[in-house]
């Protein structure tokens, strides 16, 4: 039996074995969906790290909600003072891989969340860029990111670390 056909029974794959037909069948189903990707256990440290590297590394749209303002870099005083209670409206920001478009929401202090289109994703090399950028993150915040179904944390797609990635079938 092959170690692809043994993950799948055991209701998960990596991303060394996993197909782009596997991953349309099992991740990238056309849905219509916006899957969560939460890193859990942050803190102001980290939510800055991530900031600092988004900013440095990707094409960013920050968006202010109060004037609809968009600048093209997270300002991170500007979401402290969103966590402290002095911007009502609050902000949200995204980053781009070329045409994949990462939403994020400054909701919680503690998790870093985003949320992505997976119909954006239309080939391997899309998917590499998504699994590269969650590489990024997961490298400079030393923590593992966990893919959601949309709007619930029951149902859990996938873990992207430093060096891995595994899927969940459903």
């Amino acid at each position: 039996m092959s170690l692809f056909r043994k993950n799948i029974e055991n209701r998960i794959t990596t991303d060394q074995n996993a197909d782009w037909d596997y991953l349309i069948d099992n991740f990238y189903r056309d849905s219509g969906d916006l899957p969560d990707i939460i890193f859990e256990n942050c803190g102001i440290d980290d939510w800055k790290k991530f900031v600092d590297l988004v900013n440095d590394k990707y094409k960013v749209q920050f968006k202010l909600y109060e004037d609809e303002s968009v600048t093209e870099k997270i300002n991170f005083d500007t979401v402290n003072e969103f966590w402290n209670g002095n911007l009502e409206d609050g902000c949200m920001a995204s980053v781009f891989t070329d045409n994949i478009q990462f939403n994020i929401f400054f909701g919680r202090q503690d998790e870093i969340d985003h949320d992505f289109d997976r119909r954006e994703i239309k080939n391997f090399e899309d998917h590499k860029k998504m699994i590269n950028y969650l590489n990024d993150i997961c490298n400079v915040l030393d923590k593992e990111a966990a893919i959601y179904a949309e709007g619930t944390e029951e149902i859990l797609l996938a873990r992207v670390s430093k060096d891995e990635v595994k899927y969940y079938n459903k």
